[in-house]
């Protein structure tokens, strides 16, 4: 096996991983969840994320 089979083989991995995520990009069901990450920058609403610790440190006087 020399280099040049080598060059050749990694060439064919990295293409159909890009072609595999590109599928997987452009996927029709995931168009949803695009549409809505595009719409952030947009939005006013600030949901606040869940967070536990802090909660429970609110509880606990801290």
């Amino acid at each position: 096996m020399d280099i040049g089979t080598i060059h050749g083989i990694y060439t064919l991995i990295f293409m159909f991983a890009f072609i595999g995520l590109a599928i997987f990009v452009y996927l029709p069901r995931r168009k949803k969840t695009y549409d809505d990450a595009a719409a952030l920058p947009m939005s006013d609403v600030i949901e606040p994320k869940k967070d536990a610790d802090a909660s429970r440190r609110q509880d606990q006087g801290e």
